[in-house]
């Protein structure tokens, strides 16, 4: 996980393929928010149900595109 990414870590459990139970991640206004860490946070954090991009002018369709297919559990507001 990226070093400027901060959580509670009772929120955080790590399994054994490295993947978490984390369900929520807000990266609102975040410099540096790119389409490689949007497919580093899909890929590590398959039960995510809420990702907030508020204001990550750095992220593209690719992001929009990988968060519809691989987080199905993500609910849009």
């Amino acid at each position: 996980m990226p070093a400027n990414l901060t959580y509670p870590s009772d929120q955080l459990e790590k399994e054994e393929g490295g993947e978490t139970h984390l369900v929520l991640l807000s990266l609102i206004s975040k410099l540096g928010v790119k389409d490689c860490l949007v497919h580093f946070i899909v890929k590590k954090c398959p039960e995510l149900e809420c990702l907030i991009l508020s204001s990550c002018s750095q992220i593209t369709d690719i992001s929009l595109m990988e968060i519809s297919t691989h987080l199905p559990s993500v609910r849009y507001a």
